[in-house]
């Protein structure tokens, strides 16, 4: 089974937990929504959830993980999405992203990404 460690992206989501801790409220008060993000690296998969929906939102790794918006994407592909250096609709088009869920929503999610660029 596989654990947040197997991933590079663990140590984002750890990030981003910490920011929506210091200041989540109105990241949350903005996106208003649940994602979920399965993350493949050799053969294996990681899932977090990430809760904007909630309070001041919150991070967690769980395999079992359900959203209103699913992300499945590769763990190198989403580090170069979070820093620019791969573009979200080509991802997409490329089926190197793929989405699942309120369309919408996963709109929103460059509340997310200003969460965590600065920290790259």
């Amino acid at each position: 089974m596989a654990q947040p460690k197997d991933f590079r992206v663990s140590v984002l989501f750890e990030i981003l937990e910490g920011q929506l801790k210091q200041s989540g409220k109105p990241f949350v008060d903005k996106v208003k929504g649940t994602f979920c993000f399965k993350i493949k690296k050799d053969g294996k998969m990681g899932v977090w959830v990430v809760d904007m929906k909630n309070g001041s939102g919150s991070v967690k790794y769980d395999p079992k993980g359900k959203a209103e918006v699913t992300i499945t994407i590769d763990d190198e592909d989403f580090i170069k999405l979070l820093t620019n250096e791969l573009n979200p609709q080509q991802a997409f088009f490329q089926g190197k992203m793929k989405l699942a869920g309120n369309l919408g929503l996963a709109m929103r999610m460059k509340a997310l990404e200003s969460q965590l660029r600065p920290k790259l």
